[in-house]
C-alpha cells in the first residue's frame, strides 16, 4: 500500500504520458476518435491529482492498484467521487454520470503506469510539457488553431513579463500554452501562486475546457477560462465571462490568434465594433483614413490586434504572433497605422520560417506592443531575428553539437532582459 508521502515526482513524465497515450490508442475498445481518448486521459489525471491533493501525506492513496485485491474497483469509486467535485461542474466533456471508456486492461495500464508518480509535485514545466503530449495530435489547424511552439511561448512571455496581481489574458486561448507559460513564470517568485488572474477565452468549447483541466492539474485553480467568441459583441458573452474580463482592464496579453484569409469574420454586427472593420483609404498626405463602410469580410488577425487593445488597460503590454505580412506588406500598412496610434511598439521579433511547421508554413513574427498612456512616448524600437526555434520543417527536434536545443529565441529572451526592457522602463 503506497502512502501519499511515498509518491515520487518525476522529471520525465513527458514519455510516461506518450507511453500511455501510445497504450491507448492501440489497445482501447469503442474509443475511435481522438477526441475521446484525450477526454478519457485528461479526466484520469484530474482523478490522480484530486486524490493526492486530497490525501494526507501519511494516509493511504486511492489511485493504486494492489496486488490479490479488487483496487481497480478503488480507483472507479475515486473516479465517481472526482465527477462530483464543484470544481469540475462547468466541464461539460466530463460524463456526470457514465463510467470511464477505457475498459479494466487499459485502466489497469494507466493506474499502474501513474501511481508511483507525484503529479500535483511535479514542476509546472515538467507537467506542462507532459500534458501537450495528450493534446497536441489533436489540433489540426482547421480553424487556424495551430500548436504555438513551446519555445516561441517562452520567449513571448518573458518579454511581456506577468507578474502576481495582474490581469492576465490570452483572447485565442486554444489549448492553453501561453497561460500555463506565463503561471509558470510568475511561480518562479511565487511557488504556491493558484493562479488568480489567468484568464482565457476561446469559442471551441472542447478546447476551452481543456484549457481550464490543464490550468486545473497545474495547480491554477483560480484561473478562468470563458468559452465565448473574442471578437463578438462582448454583450453577447454570458453573464459570468461578461463579470470576469472586461475591456479596458487587463495587464497583459499574450496570444497566437487564428489567421488566414480562408476563415474571414463576417457580419454586420460584429464587424462595426471595429475600426479596422471599416474601410480605409489614402488622403492627400499619403496617409490613412478611416471611412464610415464596413467590410464585407476581415481576416481574424487583423481584429484581433484592435480588441487585444481594446482589452488592455493604459499601459498594458501586449504579446501577439502575427504573420508576417501585417508587419511589412504594403497592403496592411493602414493596419500598422491604426497600430501605432492606440500603442507604442516595444519591440519586435522575426521567427524563422520552420516556426509552425509543418502544420503551416505562414511566415510569422512575435509583435511586442504597449497601450499608449497620456503621457507615453514611442521610444527606440528593440528588434531581433530568430533563425532557429528548436525544430525543424518537418517538426523534428534539432540540437547543437553541444546537446543543448538549437533554438535562438531563448538566447532573445536572454539578450531582452539583460537589456532591462523586461520592465518597460520609459514607456
Amino acid at each position: 500500500m503506497m502512502k501519499r508521502s511515498e509518491l515520487e515526482t518525476s522529471n520525465s513524465l513527458r514519455e510516461t504520458f506518450d507511453d500511455i497515450r501510445n497504450y491507448v490508442a492501440g489497445n482501447s475498445v469503442g474509443i475511435t476518435l481522438d477526441s475521446e481518448m484525450v477526454k478519457e486521459l485528461i479526466f484520469l489525471l484530474l482523478c490522480k491529482v484530486s486524490d493526492e491533493r486530497n490525501t494526507k501525506p501519511n494516509d493511504q492513496v486511492q489511485f493504486q492498484l494492489l496486488e490479490g485485491s479488487n483496487s481497480l474497483e478503488t480507483v472507479k469509486s475515486l473516479m465517481s467521487e472526482t465527477r462530483k467535485k464543484p470544481l469540475l461542474k462547468s466541464l461539460n466533456f466530463i460524463d456526470k454520470k457514465s463510467g470511464t471508456k477505457l475498459g479494466d486492461k487499459t485502466l489497469s495500464y494507466c493506474v499502474e503506469s501513474l501511481q508511483k508518480l507525484e503529479l500535483s509535485g511535479s514542476s509546472r514545466d515538467v507537467m506542462g510539457e507532459a500534458f501537450e503530449t495528450l493534446i497536441g495530435p489533436f489540433l489540426r489547424g482547421d480553424e487556424g488553431q495551430f500548436f504555438t511552439p513551446r519555445t516561441l511561448i517562452e520567449l513571448a512571455v518573458r518579454m511581456v513579463n506577468p507578474k502576481e496581481n495582474e490581469l492576465i489574458l490570452d483572447p485565442a486561448c486554444g489549448a492553453g500554452g501561453f497561460l500555463i507559460s506565463a503561471m509558470q513564470h510568475i511561480s518562479k517568485t511565487n511557488s504556491k501562486y493558484n493562479g488568480k488572474g489567468i484568464l482565457g477565452i476561446d469559442k471551441d468549447t472542447f478546447l476551452s475546457e481543456i484549457t481550464q483541466c490543464y490550468l486545473i492539474i497545474c495547480g491554477g485553480d483560480k484561473s478562468f477560462i470563458a468559452n465565448e467568441n473574442s471578437l463578438d459583441v462582448p454583450l453577447n458573452w454570458s453573464k459570468i465571462s461578461n463579470a470576469s474580463i472586461q475591456l479596458g482592464t487587463i495587464d497583459v496579453i499574450v496570444t497566437n490568434p487564428p489567421f488566414g484569409a480562408k476563415i474571414p469574420v463576417t457580419g454586420e454586427e460584429l464587424l462595426k465594433q471595429y475600426e479596422l472593420g471599416r474601410k480605409w483609404k489614402k488622403n492627400v498626405d499619403g496617409d490613412f483614413e478611416q471611412t464610415e463602410k464596413l467590410l464585407d469580410k476581415q481576416p481574424p488577425q487583423i481584429l484581433f490586434i484592435e480588441r487585444c487593445l481594446q482589452f488592455l488597460r493604459p499601459g498594458g503590454r501586449l504579446a501577439i504572433v502575427l504573420p508576417e505580412s501585417i508587419l511589412g506588406n504594403a497592403r496592411e500598412r493602414y493596419v500598422r497605422q491604426f497600430t501605432r496610434t492606440q500603442a507604442n511598439v516595444v519591440a519586435i521579433v522575426d521567427c524563422p520560417l520552420e516556426t509552425f511547421q509543418p502544420g503551416t508554413s505562414t511566415k510569422v513574427g512575435l509583435l511586442i506592443l504597449q497601450k499608449k498612456t497620456e503621457n507615453s512616448k514611442q521610444e527606440d524600437v528593440w528588434m531581433a531575428i530568430s533563425e532557429t526555434c528548436g525544430h525543424d520543417r518537418r517538426g523534428k527536434v534539432i540540437y547543437r553539437e553541444d546537446g543543448t536545443l538549437d533554438n535562438e529565441f531563448d538566447s532573445i529572451g536572454d539578450l531582452w532582459e539583460q537589456s532591462g526592457r523586461d520592465n518597460y522602463v520609459g514607456f
